[in-house]
């Protein structure tokens, strides 16, 4: 199992790493990177922006013939403490 917390955004290999490999992969949502993802973090509406995130990163594991997949909506991990209850409020959703 390998868990991304960049969904494939800090490494342009991850994705074809895990298909080779064809283990389950955990792919979270993160705004920014480990390095400034808590400096005042911004959505118009996260619930959205998170679920188009995923859509878009979803589909193109899809092509490729990958589905073992698993969210994670990134709580804490470029969210504000609104934004985490917001996500939580929201998880069947997302």
């Amino acid at each position: 199992m390998i868990n991304d917390i960049s969904a494939g955004e800090l490494d342009s290999k991850m994705f074809e790493t895990i298909i080779e490999l064809n283990v389950p992969y955990i792919m979270m949502h993160m705004k920014g990177n480990p390095f400034d993802m808590q400096k005042n973090p911004q959505y118009l509406n996260i619930i959205k922006e998170i679920i188009i995130f995923f859509e878009k990163k979803i589909s193109v594991l899809n092509a490729k013939g990958f589905n073992k997949i698993i969210v994670d909506p990134g709580i804490g991990f470029g969210k504000t403490l609104q934004n985490n209850y917001q996500i939580l409020n929201n998880i069947e959703t997302i």
